[in-house]
Parts: C-alpha cells; structure tokens; sequence
C-alpha cells in the first residue's frame, strides 16, 4: 500500500535567485543556475500534502547572507508555508563572526545557521574557531546544521562532543558515498555520532549521492535504514533538498524511495518523521486556537 501522509514539513529547501546572488559553486552544477522559487517548487512537489517548509542556505558569497535572508523573507509573503529560514555564517571567521550572528539575530525567521564543511580541509569544524563560534551560536538560540561528507564525520563527532549545549543537525545522512557502493567507514561512524542526543539527522540529499542517471531505490535504501536503525524515528526529519534533488531526478521520485523505507511504520512514527520532530525542532508549531 503506498504511503498516503497526513501531512508534511519539507526541512530542506533552497530557493535560487541568481539575478540577486552569486552562487561560486554552481560553476559544478550550472543547471541549478536559474530562478527556483515557490512556484517552482509547487509544480515539482504536485499534490503531496507539504504544510510547512525551512529554507536552507545556498552557499551564496559568505557577504550576501544577509541579503539571502532578507530576499527569502519577501517570500513569505507569496509562500505562507515557508516558515523559518537557516543561515549562512562563517564560524571561523573570527572578525566578522560576531557581527554577522548578530545582524541575522535580529530576524526571527532565523532559527539556525549552516557553515558549509564539505568543502573545507580536515579539521575544519574541529579548529578552536569553529567550536568557538558554535558556543557563541548555541548561545544566541541559533543550532548548527552540519553538511559533511564521510571521511569528515570524525571531525564532526569531535565538535558535538565539545559543544554539548549546542543543537545539531546532520544533513543529508553525511552525504555517504552510494555511487560506489561505500559503507566503511561512513556506517560506523554515523552508529558513533547517533549516540549523541543534541544531533538529529535529515533524510534527505540521497539521489545526487547515487549514480544521477541510472540510481535504483535498492542503491538507496540500506543506507536510509542504518540511519534510521541508530537515530530512531524521533530524531529524524524529512527533506527534500530541492532543487539540487533535480539533478538525479523528480521530487515525487525521492518521496517514493523514502516511502519504501518507512513501510510498516506506525502513524505516529510517520507523523513524527514527516511532521511532528520538524516542527518541534524549528519551533513551526501552529497555535490551535
């Protein structure tokens, strides 16, 4: 029977305004180099019951984060979904760093900040300047989102062990490497970093991990359940990673292998996955009054 949801939080959506922002990283990926707004992704999400989105950051030039906030947040206005935002911020970047936590502090849509990892050297989240920025962050109410690949999640388990006030989000399962059928040491390491509760996990981002143009669900699946084994269905979130997904296919395309991995889960579990830990965790609880 195929997953009929109630309803749906999207923690994971980019929305791309080339004309306004400069975008260094989609000289990788000049598909993506174009407008996608709420428009576009109504037609890519089609009648899946999506009630609420988060928008996350898109690795603009580090200068226009402010701007990225500000231009989002004209869309709320025309997307009523679109209910909170997370930043960019260079955790690093010692001079600035407090200044900009604090420019974006005065936009409560703000509720989280990304320093992109991936593409740093080892040791980058783990430096004195990054675990110093993420107190300072974690201080300001603001959690961090981690977006790393595998060979980086020891790092990553040495920043949440130093910072146990902080909140913590793993992007896209630690991006592992489904392309070539990788699983050491991507599986042991995801099994070490669950055992800490400040960190939650995104499904989401998988597609663009496997083979873009001949990907099978079967490729997928045994890595969305190890981390569903080790996280468990209260400390995972959906996404959708749109419209980077578009790169290996259709946002329908992705809900329907994340259905496969959840069959036989309770309704509830379901609600919490899809719905219920979103909303908690990005404080998007609507008022019942």
């Amino acid at each position: 029977m195929p997953l009929l949801p109630k309803r749906i939080i999207d923690s994971h959506v980019h929305f791309i305004h080339p004309e306004r922002l400069e975008y260094p990283w989609m000289a990788e990926a000049p598909e993506l180099r174009r407008y996608f707004g709420p428009n576009e992704l109504q037609s890519a999400v089609g009648t899946l019951p999506v009630v609420d989105l988060v928008f996350m950051e898109v690795s603009a030039r580090p200068e226009q984060s402010l701007l990225e906030v500000e231009w989002v947040e004209t869309l709320m206005r025309e997307e009523p979904r679109l209910r909170a935002l997370v930043a960019q911020a260079r955790l690093t970047d010692v001079k600035q760093r407090d200044r900009q936590l604090d420019a974006l502090g005065e936009h409560p849509t703000v509720r989280g900040i990304r320093d992109i990892i991936q593409w740093e050297a080892p040791g980058y989240c783990c430096q004195p300047a990054y675990i110093e920025g993420a107190k300072i962050a974690a201080a300001r109410g603001l959690h961090l989102e981690l977006c790393l690949f595998p060979t980086q999640l020891e790092d990553a388990l040495a920043l949440v062990k130093a910072v146990p006030d902080a909140r913590f989000v793993l992007n896209h399962c630690a991006k592992p490497g489904i392309r070539t059928k990788a699983w050491q040491p991507w599986a042991d390491r995801i099994a070490q970093i669950a055992a800490y509760p400040n960190l939650i996990c995104k499904i989401s981002g998988l597609l663009t991990e496997a083979d873009h143009a001949s990907w099978q669900p079967h490729d997928i699946l045994p890595y969305i359940h190890h981390v569903i084994e080790h996280f468990g269905t209260r400390r995972l979130m959906y996404g959708g990673d749109w419209p980077v997904l578009t790169l290996a296919g259709s946002y329908q395309q992705w809900f329907d292998v994340v259905a496969l991995a959840v069959t036989g889960w309770s309704q509830s579990e379901l609600d919490d996955f899809l719905y219920g830990n979103a909303a908690r965790f990005y404080q998007l609880e609507r008022s019942s009054a």
